[in-house]
C-alpha cells in the first residue's frame, strides 16, 4: 500500500502550476513537508502562520528586493514556512547573495515565477491535492484499523498485529511492557529487540509519543494506554525523512487494538485470580474441593500434566495497613498477581495465586525432572525479585515461608502449614532460610508444642536461668544463648553482647552455679541449645 501522504516542495516544482518557476536558493529543503498554501502581501503576519505553509507573493509591502531586509526571511523561516515563491514583477527583481547564503544554510527554499501567474490556480491546485491526499490517507487508516481489529481477535493477536505495522510501514517495530510479555518483528532484529529492552526502565516513563535516539538511531515510542493507564509501549525505527503525521496515526491505531488485546486480557487474568484465590483459600483450609477441577487451573504441556511437584509459598504482608479503598485494592492486587505469575512463569514454573492483604499464597508447580538443588536456586533467585517488587509497595520486611516439595495436591494443607512453620521460626530468630527442609530439628517443636514434655524439657535444663532473669532483672539466658553460638570464644562472645570480657565470666560462672553442668560437655551444650530454641520458640509470635 501507497503510505506516503505528505506533499513536498519537491512534488509542488513537479506540477504544471509551477511550470515557470525557478529554484533561486534553499535546494536541501525540498524535502520539507507542505501542509497548505498561503498567499501573502503584508509584513504583519506572524500571526497568520502555523507552519508548513507553501507562502505565494508578488513581494508587496515585504521589501524582499532588499539585500539588508534580513528580517522578512529570518522570521519567515522562523515560522517554520516550507518554501517561499514569489512572482517576478514590479515588486521583486532578483535574490541578493546574502539572503541566498542565508536560505541555503537554512535549507529555506526560495521560488521565483519568472512569469505572471494566477496564485488562485496555484492554491487551487495545491488544496484539491492535499484534500485528496488527506482522503486517501484516512481511508488507508480506516482500511488498516480494520485489519487490526481482525488480528486482534485471532491466536497470538498481538505479534499478528506487529508484522503487520511492520510490513505496511517497511520498519522494525517491538512492543514492551513491564508486566506482559514482550513482541517484536521481523524476528531476525534481535539487536534491535535487546537494545531497547536494555533501556526500557528510561522508555516505560513515557506519557506521550516522542522520538529518543538510542545508540544513534532514532526510535519512535508510543504509549499503548487502556482506562487511563499506560500499558505498553510501541517502539518504532524512523528516520528524518519519515512522514511521522501519518506514522503517529497508524501507531494510534496499531495501539488501540493491542490495548482491546491488554484489556481481554486483564478481564480474563481478574476472572482467573478470583478463581484461583477462591481454590488455594478452600486447599489450605481444607474444605472440599475436587482435584480434577483444581488441575483445569493449569495449562501444563502434555509432557508436564502427569509429572509435576510444587511447593507452597506464603509472603507475610501489610496491606491492611496501606490500602483503604476497595478500588485501589483491587487494582493492586491485579497489578501484584500479574507481576508475581510473570516472574514465575519466567522460571518456568506454572502458579496458582492468592493474593490477601496480610498474606500472599502461591501454589507454585515445576517437573519432577528438576532436582532440589535447581529448584531451591530459583526460588531464592525469584524471593530477591518478589521482594523488590513488593519493598516499593509497602514499609515491612516481607518473611517467606516455602514448603518442602511434594507431588500430592491433596496434601496442599499440610504443605501450606509447612510453609507456615518456616515463618514462624524465622520471626523467632531460630532459622534464617525459607525453605522447610532447612529447619532442621525445630520440627520437633511443633510437635511437642501443646504438650507438656516441651516445657518440661526447658524447665530441666534451662529452667533456674529463665527464674533468675525474672526475679533479677539479667540477661543470663541471652548471654549464655550467644557464648554457645559463638563455639565458647569468650572474646567474640563478649564483643556481640557489647560487653567487657570479665563481666562475661562473672555472668558465665553465675551461669554455672544455676545449672551445675560443664556447659561445653557434648551431651550437656546439645540438650541446653535445644532447649534455649524451644524457649524462643514458645515466646515468638504465633503465626
Amino acid at each position: 500500500m501507497k503510505n506516503n501522504f505528505s506533499l513536498t516542495v519537491r512534488d509542488v516544482l513537479n506540477r504544471e502550476t509551477f511550470r515557470y518557476a525557478k529554484l533561486l536558493a534553499g535546494e536541501g529543503g525540498l524535502d520539507k513537508q507542505i501542509k497548505w498554501a498561503h498567499i501573502l502581501e503584508t509584513k504583519d503576519f506572524e500571526s497568520l502562520l502555523n507552519g508548513g505553509e507553501l507562502i505565494l507573493t508578488t513581494g508587496l509591502g515585504l521589501e524582499l528586493d532588499s539585500s539588508s531586509n534580513h528580517k522578512t526571511y529570518e522570521l519567515l523561516m522562523k515560522k517554520n514556512v516550507s518554501c517561499l515563491c514569489i512572482e517576478k514583477g514590479s515588486y521583486f527583481h532578483t535574490l541578493s547573495p546574502e539572503i541566498k547564503q542565508l536560505a541555503d544554510q537554512d535549507d529555506f527554499p526560495i521560488i521565483i515565477f519568472e512569469k505572471v501567474v494566477k496564485f488562485v490556480d496555484i492554491t487551487l491546485d495545491l488544496h484539491t491535492l492535499i484534500i485528496n491526499q488527506h482522503y486517501q490517507m484516512l481511508n488507508q487508516l480506516n482500511e488498516i484499523a480494520k485489519e487490526f481489529t481482525n488480528l486482534s481477535l485471532t491466536h497470538n493477536g498481538t505479534l499478528k498485529i506487529l508484522q503487520r505495522l511492520s510490513n505496511y510501514l517497511h520498519k522494525k517495530v517491538i512492543f514492551m511492557s513491564k508486566d506482559e510479555q514482550s513482541f517484536h518483528y521481523p524476528p531476525e532484529t534481535k539487536h534491535f529487540n535487546n537494545l531497547l529492552q536494555s533501556n526500557y526502565d528510561k522508555l516505560q516513563q513515557v506519557k506521550e509519543p516522542e522520538i529518543k535516539t538510542i545508540e544513534n538511531q532514532d526510535i519512535l515510542i508510543y504509549p499503548c494506554i487502556g482506562l487511563g493507564q499506560v500499558w505498553g509501549h510501541l517502539c518504532l525505527e524512523v528516520a528524518s525523512k519519515d512522514d511521522n503525521e501519518f506514522t503517529l496515526s497508524v501507531l494510534d491505531r496499531c495501539a488501540s487494538a493491542i490495548a482491546q488485546i491488554l484489556l481481554r486480557n486483564r478481564t480474563i487474568e481478574e476472572r482467573k485470580l478470583n478463581q484461583e484465590d477462591e481454590v488455594v483459600q478452600n486447599c489450605i483450609q481444607e474444605k472440599k474441593y475436587p482435584i480434577e477441577e483444581l488441575m483445569t487451573l493449569f495449562p501444563f504441556p502434555n509432557h508436564f500434566k502427569n509429572d509435576y511437584q510444587f511447593r507452597t509459598i506464603v509472603i507475610q504482608t501489610d496491606f491492611e495497613k496501606l490500602v483503604t479503598s476497595t478500588n485501589e485494592w483491587e487494582e493492586l492486587k491485579l497489578q501484584l498477581s500479574l507481576s508475581i505469575r510473570t516472574l514465575f512463569s519466567q522460571q518456568n514454573f506454572v502458579p496458582i495465586i492468592s493474593v490477601r492483604k496480610n498474606q500472599i499464597v502461591i501454589i507454585c508447580f515445576s517437573q519432577t525432572k528438576e532436582t532440589i538443588a535447581e529448584n531451591k536456586n530459583k526460588l531464592r533467585h525469584l524471593s530477591k525479585k518478589i521482594i523488590s517488587l513488593l519493598s516499593g509497595k509497602q514499609q515491612q520486611r516481607n518473611t517467606f515461608g516455602i514448603s518442602r516439595l511434594d507431588t500430592d495436591i491433596s496434601l496442599l494443607k499440610n504443605s501450606f502449614s509447612d510453609a507456615k512453620k518456616s515463618i514462624r521460626l524465622q520471626e523467632a530468630n531460630l532459622i534464617s532460610s525459607p525453605f522447610y527442609e532447612d529447619i532442621g530439628i525445630h520440627h520437633l517443636f511443633f510437635q511437642l508444642k501443646d504438650k507438656d514434655e516441651l516445657t518440661a524439657f526447658i524447665d530441666q535444663h534451662i529452667g533456674p536461668l529463665i527464674n533468675y532473669d525474672k526475679e533479677n532483672d539479667s540477661d543470663l539466658l541471652r548471654t549464655l544463648s550467644t557464648y554457645l553460638d559463638c563455639l565458647g570464644s569468650k572474646k567474640e562472645a563478649a564483643e556481640q553482647l557489647f560487653i567487657v570480657r570479665q563481666t562475661l565470666y562473672h555472668r558465665l560462672e553465675k551461669i554455672q552455679q544455676l545449672l551445675g553442668n560443664d556447659l561445653l560437655e557434648p551431651a550437656s551444650r546439645s540438650a541446653i541449645e535445644v532447649a534455649i530454641k524451644a524457649h524462643y520458640f514458645q515466646h515468638s509470635k504465633a503465626t
